[in-house]
């Protein structure tokens, strides 16, 4: 299966929507009860479903430890 449509299968599995809201102009990033809106930037756009095939390869979910790990994984290799 392309990863095109493995991605749209998660995306939609956990409510983010098509091509995971790429084209809203905030997003939600949940803190505890709450969540907080950043603004989906051009360059976020860009690069986001680079980290979200991080998220599928390494099986890591969408908890804040998953994040980190996916997220130093980035930083450190330059993404």
């Amino acid at each position: 299966m392309p990863v095109e449509h493995v991605l749209n299968d998660c995306y939609n599995e956990r409510g983010y929507g098509e091509e995971g809201g790429i084209y809203k102009k905030l997003d939600m990033i949940k803190v505890g009860l709450s969540a907080l809106p950043i603004p989906n930037l051009k360059s976020r756009r860009k690069h986001i479903y680079l980290h979200d095939i991080s998220h599928l390869v390494t099986g890591y979910g969408g908890s804040w430890l998953s994040e980190g790990s996916v997220s130093s994984w980035e930083v450190a290799t330059g993404d």
